[in-house]
């Protein structure tokens, strides 16, 4: 469990995403179907599903050098310890990737054109490695195409934060609803805006309440993607679409709250952001993932940390 807990905001991302399923399913048959299907089943649950949500909200404020003991009997609310152990356990089988805060040079970061100016995302992730069969048709995906050329090409998924849990932890999945194939797009604005269409305010509201303790409260999460084979762009805007054994998610924006008051109406075309340094420095960090020296760079950052007990 300590590789998991090792760093604080990497739980907080966690609960937080699946805190947005949780709710989404509080809310029920009213999450619009239309682009994104059913809402992702909640699987072999520990604990009924308010107990899990009691249990996740009664976490205390996640800071370094936490402990576990200190995770499961401090806190607010009244849920028991040995029932937070539970949930933090199953959380670690069912997240058997592993994900790092972005480091330096890893760090992506673009300015959204908000209502309020100058808004830039500030946390992102780099996800070096998911759901250990995904990641194995992926990796052979990208040999095939690629001729021993390490890296994929960057492009951007957009998707509700209801949605963001699953694909963490089991990959991106074809989406039948909308033809199948897994949609993506060079231009993050055109991908922003699907994080929350078809939601009311008030939808939104809900599922990105996140938990009470979380630095991530009312934020959403732009995906960044490594695609094998992509399609044809039909544009710099546009959306273009691949199997998904070819697409694999690497990069996971925190975006910050205010977004989808300004994409929840319109089509990403009238707020370009583009910039081939953002592609470029993801790209970068693709190769780095391919040749290990993203994995020996957090490999010892972590030994330079005093593990969790």
């Amino acid at each position: 469990m300590a590789p998991l807990l090792r760093d604080p905001s990497v739980l907080d991302l966690l609960l937080t995403c699946l805190t947005a399923q949780l709710r989404a399913h509080t809310i029920g048959p009213n999450v619009p179907r239309r682009y994104y299907g059913a809402l992702p089943p909640l699987v072999d649950l520990p604990c009924p599903l308010d107990n899990m949500l009691d249990s996740i909200n009664s976490f205390p404020p996640l800071v370094p050098g936490l402990t576990f003991e200190q995770l499961i009997h401090c806190g607010n609310g009244n849920s028991p310890s040995n029932q937070k152990s539970v949930v933090l356990r199953w959380l670690c089988s069912k997240f058997q990737g592993m994900i790092v805060p972005s480091t330096p040079s890893d760090t992506v970061a673009f300015t959204l054109p908000l209502r309020n100016p100058g808004v830039t995302t500030q946390t992102s992730f780099v996800l070096m490695n998911g759901q250990p069969e995904a990641q194995s048709k992926f990796e052979q995906q990208l040999k095939d195409d690629h001729n021993g050329l390490i890296g994929g090409i960057a492009a951007f998924h957009g998707t509700p934060p209801h949605n963001i849990f699953n694909i963490i932890c089991n990959g991106l999945n074809q989406n039948k609803v909308s033809g199948g194939n897994v949609y993506y797009s060079r231009e993050p604005a055109v991908s922003i805006f699907y994080t929350w269409r078809a939601l009311t305010p008030e939808q939104s509201r809900i599922i990105a309440e996140g938990w009470s303790n979380s630095q991530f409260k009312g934020h959403s999460v732009l995906l960044g993607v490594e695609v094998a084979k992509p399609g044809i762009f039909y544009g710099p805007d546009h959306e273009t679409n691949s199997h998904q054994d070819t697409v694999m998610v690497r990069h996971v924006f925190v975006l910050p709250p205010g977004v989808e008051e300004t994409y929840r109406d319109l089509y990403g075309h009238e707020y370009w952001i583009q910039d081939e340094q953002i592609r470029w420095r993801m790209e970068n960090t693709f190769r780095r993932i391919h040749d290990g020296r993203l994995l020996a760079e957090a490999s010892a950052d972590r030994v330079e940390r005093s593990p969790l007990n």
